[in-house]
Parts: C-alpha cells; structure tokens; sequence
C-alpha cells in the first residue's frame, strides 16, 4: 500500500489534500500520508495506538466525516469481518 503511494506521485503534479483515514487507530497509512505532505489524521473509536495521537480523532467517524475532506479511506468490509 505504501509503495503503491510513492508510486503513483512519481509523475504527478503534487496537490496535498486533507485526508481522514476511518478506523485506523495504527496510523501506519496516517503517516504514509504525512510523509507524502498531506494533512491526515487517524479515527476510530479506540485510542491511538501510533505515536502522534495529535493526528488522531477519537469517537464515531460518522461525526466528523463531513468536516471538509479532500479524501476520505475506509476499510472494506471484508477487513472489518476479518478483524473480529
């Protein structure tokens, strides 16, 4: 997934977008963005579990999901049955 990013910016002129990343309380994708330059941040219900919880909103994604995003990833539902 995160090469895929790097990838994809390779020929691209860069556009940096606010993006919320739906349940992710890892951050792991949250800081592929931040690297990239974009503005991203973590939401999920639980605590953060990265080292940024500045860059983490937690509480119900359906509150804040019409905040003004440029972008908005969720998981699939396949990942969300397999997590349970």
């Amino acid at each position: 997934w995160c090469t895929f990013l790097k990838y994809i910016y390779l020929d691209c002129p860069i556009i940096f977008m606010r993006v919320l990343l739906a349940c992710e309380e890892s951050q792991a994708v949250c800081k592929e963005f931040r690297e990239l330059g974009h503005e991203a941040f973590s939401a999920d219900i639980l605590p953060c579990s990265g080292d940024n919880p500045e860059w983490h909103i937690q509480g119900d994604v359906l509150d804040v999901m019409q905040e003004g995003w440029d972008m908005m990833i969720t998981p699939s539902l396949e990942e969300t049955r397999s997590s349970r």
